[in-house]
């Protein structure tokens, strides 16, 4: 719960600064797959690996996403 609140407030934040959605759709779901790979780092031995781009065509314009990666390469994240 407590990442979930620090989505929340990124996301109040953002809407104050006048963000677009599309920004605040990058920016939850990057927060999303950076969260599912500490999950998968609790159960998995293996390490963080940086990240690479890929885009996601959505109905609001194509959004530009790092997707995080380990280095055994056997995290996947749900969204990519």
């Amino acid at each position: 719960m407590k990442a979930m609140e620090e989505v929340r407030e990124k996301v109040r934040k953002a809407i104050k600064e006048g963000v677009s959605l599309r920004e605040i759709e990058e920016m939850v779901l990057q927060e999303a797959m950076m969260e599912e790979r500490e999950a998968y780092l609790e159960v998995e031995e293996d390490e963080k690996n940086g990240t690479y781009f890929r885009y996601l065509g959505t109905g609001d314009g194509v959004l530009r996403l790092r997707v995080p990666r380990t280095r055994k390469g056997g995290f996947r994240p749900k969204i990519s």
